[in-house]
C-alpha cells in the first residue's frame, strides 16, 4: 500500500509543480465607449475599478446596484463624469485651471490630509485633481445664474446665530462602574495621587478605559441632568461625586470648561456660508438632473466591450443618469 501511495504521489507533484494561472492581459488602449467622440479606455476602467465609490454608484442605482456587473457600475460612473463635463463645456461653466486649484486648496483648509491620504491609498495627485474638477463642474452647474453679495452673506450670518455657537463643553476623563464595591478602590488610588488615566485603565467597566478614561469635549446638551448637575459642581482639576445614572456608578474629572463661543465672521466662514447659499438656491433654480438626462438623450454614446452592452441597455433603456449632490 504505501508503494501505491509513493508512486501516486511522484505522479501528482510534477503536475503540481508545473501548474500556473494563466495570465489575462489587458490592453491599456483598448476602447471600451465613446461618449460624443471621447475615449473611454481599459486602463481608466480599470483604474476605476480599484477605488470604485459604492456609496456613489448607490445613489443611482438603488436597490438595483448588485444586479450589475462591478466593471459596468465603473463604466456608468465614468461616462457621468464625461457628460457632466461635456455639459458644463456646452454652458459655458467649465471649471479654468486656477479655479480647481483654488477649490483644492479650500478643501485642503479644512481636510489638510486629505491629499495624503488619497495618495497613501495608491491614488495620484493627478486623480485627485481629476475629481475635484468633477466636484467644480456638479457646482457650477447648479450654481449657474446664482450671484450672492456680501450683504447677503452677512446677513445670513446674523439671522442665524445658533448655527455659528458652539454651546459650553467639558473636557472630561470618568471611571465608570457597574459594581458600586469598587468605588472605595478607586477613591483611595485618588487620594494617594495615582494619575486618574492608570485608575479608569485599571477600573473603568466603559470602552473609554482603553483611553485612560478620556471622553473628549461634550458638549451640556448631550449630558444627563444628574450627570450635568454634579459636573458643574466642582472646578477644572477636581473629581465629582460618586454620581448613580442608569444603574451604572461614575466619577468625573474636569481637564477643562470651554465656555460658550460665537465663531467669527472671517474669510473661510463667508466663503461657506456663501456655498452653501448658492446651493440651496441652485436646488431651486437649476435641475441639474434634468439638464444631465437631456444633454444623455442627445449624446452619442457607444459601448464597445460585449460584457458591458446588456447592462448598458438594460439599465439606460429609458432610465436616464443623474448627477450626485454637490459636496
Amino acid at each position: 500500500m504505501k508503494q501505491h501511495i509513493a508512486f501516486g504521489l511522484s505522479l501528482l507533484l510534477p503536475l503540481t509543480a508545473s501548474a500556473q494561472v494563466p495570465e489575462y492581459t489587458v490592453d491599456p488602449n483598448k476602447v471600451i465607449s465613446t461618449v460624443n467622440g471621447e475615449a473611454i479606455k481599459s486602463s481608466e476602467l480599470y483604474s476605476r475599478l480599484e477605488y470604485l465609490d459604492l456609496a456613489e454608484v448607490a445613489e443611482r442605482f438603488g436597490n438595483r446596484v448588485l444586479s450589475f456587473p462591478a466593471g459596468f457600475l465603473a463604466l456608468d460612473q465614468i461616462v457621468l463624469e464625461r457628460l457632466t463635463l461635456q455639459l458644463a463645456k456646452e454652458r459655458n461653466v467649465t471649471p479654468t485651471n486656477p479655479e480647481v486649484q483654488a477649490h483644492i486648496a479650500s478643501r485642503l483648509a479644512e481636510l489638510p490630509n486629505a491629499l495624503t491620504e488619497w495618495e497613501a491609498a495608491g491614488r495620484t495627485k493627478e486623480q485627485f485633481e481629476y475629481h475635484a474638477r468633477i466636484e467644480l463642474a456638479r457646482f457650477k452647474l447648479l450654481t449657474a445664474g446664482i450671484t450672492l453679495t456680501d450683504l447677503e452673506v452677512e446677513k445670513f450670518y446674523k439671522d442665524n446665530p445658533t448655527m455659528f455657537t458652539s454651546e459650553k463643553r467639558f473636557k472630561l476623563r470618568g471611571v465608570v462602574l457597574k459594581d458600586p464595591q469598587k468605588k472605595a478602590a478607586v477613591d483611595r488610588d485618588i487620594q494617594s495621587g495615582r494619575p486618574f488615566a492608570e485608575i479608569a485603565k485599571t477600573y473603568s467597566e466603559d470602552v473609554s478605559r482603553f483611553e485612560g478614561g478620556a471622553l473628549g469635549e461634550i458638549p451640556v446638551s448631550a449630558m444627563a441632568d444628574p450627570i450635568l448637575k454634579a459636573i458643574e459642581a466642582v472646578k477644572i482639576g477636581q473629581y465629582t461625586d460618586w454620581i448613580e445614572f442608569g444603574g451604572l456608578h461614575s466619577k468625573f474629572l474636569v481637564e477643562d470648561i470651554l465656555p460658550a463661543s460665537v465663531r467669527a465672521l472671517d474669510a473661510k466662514l463667508k466663503e461657506s456660508i456663501r456655498r452653501k447659499l448658492m446651493i440651496d438656491r441652485g436646488q431651486v433654480k437649476n435641475d441639474v438632473a434634468k439638464q444631465l438626462a437631456d444633454f444623455r438623450a442627445k449624446s452619442k454614446i457607444e459601448v464597445s466591450h460585449p460584457y458591458f452592452t446588456k447592462p448598458w441597455n438594460e439599465f439606460h433603456g429609458g432610465a436616464q443618469g443623474s448627477a450626485p449632490p454637490p459636496r
